[in-house]
């Protein structure tokens, strides 16, 4: 990675908003990759990348439920009936739940899962 495009990422870490609790669970995981794998394999591999490859993964939810939200709502804005809103409320409902069983299955609170989510969509746009 060029050093300039890596000193953006580092500051849109260090930009989001994490707390130091945040930031030691996250440390926590990327011990847990560092003990995992062989050393070989994780010689160059920082925080800041266990950060981001975590920011990355956690948009799978964004990725999956907002497009079929908003195609659930096509029906209810042209056909004008106010009762097929459920379908876009129910990908809503599903969409928080895969939030929270991700935050979950990574030992993380749902607050920091948002802000990796905050941070995923911040460094798409690098």
């Amino acid at each position: 990675m060029e050093h300039s495009k890596y000193k953006r990422l580092r500051g849109k870490v260090a930009n989001n908003g994490f707390t130091l609790k945040e930031l030691l669970i996250l440390r926590k995981s990327y011990r847990k990759v560092r003990n995992i794998f062989h050393p070989k394999l994780t010689q160059d591999l920082g925080f800041i990348e266990v950060i981001l490859q975590n920011a990355n993964n956690s948009l799978s939810a964004l990725q999956i439920y907002l497009p079929i939200a908003l195609f659930f709502l096509i029906p209810p804005i042209v056909s004008g009936r106010e009762d097929l809103f459920f379908m876009p409320f129910l990908f809503f409902i599903f969409g928080l739940w895969d939030i929270y069983s991700t935050a979950r299955a990574n030992y993380v609170g749902v607050l920091t899962q948002l802000k990796l989510m905050k941070l995923g969509i911040r460094i798409l746009f690098i």
